[in-house]
């Protein structure tokens, strides 16, 4: 069986393919922390009735939007800087 030569590193594919993967990801946060907040407002309702719970209920809010951030911070800088984002190298290659 012949082995064929692997593609050059610096191929325009490899970029777009990275593109699609850092997108696709931000899009599945987006729509997740989506649902989360619509279950927040309903939840807004719901607590309406208790100073307590309506204090709780900020502090969730507080926590959700605050691992929203997180998990966008963390895709983003996922090989170090932002300007490795699309080096294909430091993707697959990075020494953990």
């Amino acid at each position: 069986m012949k082995k064929e030569k692997a593609p050059p590193l610096n191929d325009a594919f490899y970029r777009e393919y990275l593109q699609c993967r850092v997108a696709v990801t931000l899009l599945v946060f987006f729509v997740l922390w989506t649902v989360k907040v619509t279950f927040l407002i309903l939840y807004r309702i719901l607590f309406d009735v208790s100073r307590t719970f309506l204090r709780m209920w900020w502090v969730v809010v507080g926590l959700t939007f605050a691992s929203f951030w997180v998990c966008i911070g963390t895709t983003l800088t996922l090989c170090g800087s932002a300007s490795d984002l699309y080096n294909f190298r430091r993707w697959f290659f990075s020494e953990w």
